[in-house]
């Protein structure tokens, strides 16, 4: 598991010195339920970010640096205190209950699989990983916008087809604009819950921009919702 905290207490076993900052740790997967907003305490041997990097290209720890991370290293324990109880908590409890189910039936040559594909985690055998390159469908290994339309539009018509079915709702509404306001949130809320990558947000956002053109009553457009995401993502 890897996971950033905003240490606000941070003391050196070997002296005095105490820090607070933005830590990225590194924690072997265990029972513990780990979740956005929870206050932890945590045992780890930290130092300065280091990562192998080609000359010619941006050093990785630059990134860490602009994220404000100062240091890294592996939790030898790590304890959940106060655990949260906001939306992203519960989006995070629910991802971990899936991985836990996956696990737990999957064999273990398709649970990598299954985790990649339904929560991103692209921790493949090197021999897997290299049949995705060599076929040319490493994309979809990455949660993004097929991932996204195919779960959320599905989801969408669905809902469509059950309120169609609900005699009082279509003489009061138009279902088909009510299922895509509703088709907004549960973009974002499947982005966050397939881990909440750069690929499946800006997804979202296109599907957003589609589903409120449609729930404002006008014709949606891929192009205009593939610009419109864009400007507002820029």
């Amino acid at each position: 598991l890897r996971f950033d905290v905003d240490a606000e207490h941070v003391k050196c076993v070997e002296s005095d010195t105490e820090w607070n900052g933005r830590v990225r740790l590194y924690l072997e997967p265990s029972e513990e339920d780990f979740a956005r907003g929870d206050r932890i305490w945590f045992i780890a041997q930290l130092g300065v970010p280091e990562a192998y990097a080609n000359a010619a290209f941006e050093h990785p720890g630059l990134a860490l640096a602009a994220r404000d991370i100062a240091l890294s290293g592996g939790a030898l324990y790590a304890h959940v205190t106060t655990p949260h109880g906001g939306l992203l908590a519960r989006l995070d409890h629910a991802r971990n209950f899936v991985r836990a189910r996956i696990q737990a039936t999957f064999t273990p040559d398709t649970e990598a699989l299954a985790r990649a594909l339904m929560l991103g985690e692209t921790d493949l055998s090197p021999e897997e990983g290299e049949r995705f390159r060599t076929s040319g469908l490493a994309h979809l290994l990455a949660v993004s916008g097929v991932h996204l339309a195919i779960a959320v539009g599905a989801s969408v018509r669905f809902l469509r087809a059950l309120f169609v079915r609900l005699t009082w709702l279509p003489e009061r509404m138009d279902v088909a604009r009510l299922s895509a306001a509703i088709g907004v949130p549960l973009s974002w809320i499947y982005a966050e819950f397939a881990g909440g990558s750069g690929s499946a947000r800006r997804a979202a956002l296109m599907l957003s921009v589609s589903y409120v053109t449609t729930a404002w009553g006008r014709k949606s457009s891929a192009p205009r919702s593939l610009m419109a995401s864009g400007l507002i993502a820029s």
